[in-house]
């Protein structure tokens, strides 16, 4: 997605020019560490090489780069250097994965950039939803502070809509980014989902990335079957959990969670009860009692999977701590609810895909805001991108 030169980074690692293989990542990706470590890989996938069993590993070269330059990048990239400023500004709604992507490329162009961020720290989801065992937090730490160091200017504890308008940042900047991230839970539409021991698996990673070690007892229901679902279930085991069942209503087949983080799940002892799904949640004598149904598969849906039915008369109970709900995330737009910008059926906004303009002259938004819930990646492409869209803007 964000169409980095992958031949010429493996050729330099090939043959040992590393300081050159970092700055052909960083000509597209400022996050490449952080790719080294979570990225999905997609370009594995299409790898000519699969046909003769194994694809290169594209992922694993990314991170050695990084590895092996981490003490050096500001030098090698000549961050630092005095930049030829142009005298327009931009305003970063969001500090995840697009937003300081878009603003390392922007300082890039000489643009003065200010990123507002409504937690303490930097990173977004890459930070607040990806545990430590994948993601340490140095490494993320160390990859942001290249990018500050190239002259970006940082507000944090600010809720762009709550605690300032997005309307006065339009009135203040020549141009905005939008680039707040999926971090709101989806709810199952079942009762009992506001039942004590009934978590959001995307509030569930944010507290321990923030610190906290939740008491979820020793029998765990994860609900889901995304990357989010793994995430949950594996830090689950990590907080002592000594049963830990992920429950999806399709097949392991139709799994969106990567093929690997599946794998690893089950290395950690974690069960996987597949075609069934909760109908209902209750507390009785301090425990939760989770009702589930099993399904079958009927015709493909919009997605394109098979479609889960209810078979009826086959509901049974499984007695619980805690149930976690990893079922999907969603945009909080009420960023822009004083700025009149068209959005889409879905809540996310409605943007020109070439530009990643909004509807608003100077408004642009970027990465699970426009797109939904997606791949580190794909933000950083359009992080990457709308750089340059606003760079093409201030020309005009």
């Amino acid at each position: 997605p964000a169409h980095m030169d992958i031949p010429e980074y493996i050729k330099a690692v090939r043959e040992g020019r590393l300081d050159d293989g970092l700055e052909i990542l960083y000509d597209t990706n400022p996050f490449s560490e952080a790719c080294g470590r979570i990225c999905t890989a997609k370009c594995q996938d299409v790898c000519a090489l699969t046909h003769n069993g194994k694809a290169i590993p594209v992922r694993a070269l990314k991170r050695y780069i990084t590895d092996q330059t981490a003490d050096r990048k500001n030098e090698i990239l000549g961050i630092g250097e005095e930049t030829k400023e142009t005298g327009r500004s931009v305003a970063v709604v969001g500090g995840g994965p697009s937003g300081l992507t878009a603003a390392f490329y922007l300082r890039n162009y000489g643009h003065a950039v200010t990123v507002y961020e409504k937690h303490d720290h930097l990173g977004g989801m890459l930070r607040y939803g990806i545990p430590e065992y994948r993601l340490p937090k140095k490494v993320l730490d160390r990859e942001i502070q290249v990018i500050l160091d190239t002259g970006v200017k940082v507000i944090k504890g600010i809720d762009v809509g709550r605690d300032v308008t997005l309307q006065s940042l339009r009135e203040e900047y020549d141009a905005v980014y939008l680039s707040v991230g999926a971090q709101k839970g989806t709810d199952m539409p079942i009762d009992g989902t506001d039942t004590p021991g009934v978590l959001s698996g995307v509030d569930f990673l944010d507290r321990i990335a923030s610190g906290e070690r939740p008491d979820i007892g020793d029998n765990v229901i994860v609900v889901g079957g995304g990357n989010t679902a793994m995430d949950v279930c594996r830090s689950s085991v990590r907080l002592g959990a000594e049963n830990v069942q992920v429950l999806y209503r399709r097949t392991e087949k139709e799994m969106p969670a990567n093929r690997e983080e599946i794998v690893e799940a089950k290395e950690e002892a974690v069960n996987f009860e597949f075609l069934a799904s909760p109908v209902q949640i209750r507390k009785e004598n301090d425990k939760l009692q989770v009702t589930v149904i099993r399904m079958e598969l009927g015709k493909p849906d919009d997605s394109g999977r098979r479609r889960p039915i209810p078979i009826e008369g086959s509901e049974y109970t499984i007695e619980a701590d805690t149930c976690i709900m990893a079922i999907g995330q969603k945009v909080d737009n009420a960023v822009a609810q004083d700025v009149d910008v068209k959005l889409t059926p879905w809540g996310t906004f409605e943007v020109d895909t070439d530009t990643l303009a909004t509807s608003q002259v100077g408004l642009y938004a970027g990465g699970d805001c426009q797109s939904g819930p997606d791949d580190a990646i794909r933000a950083i492409a359009d992080g990457k991108k709308v750089a340059y869209s606003i760079n093409e803007y201030f020309k005009s």
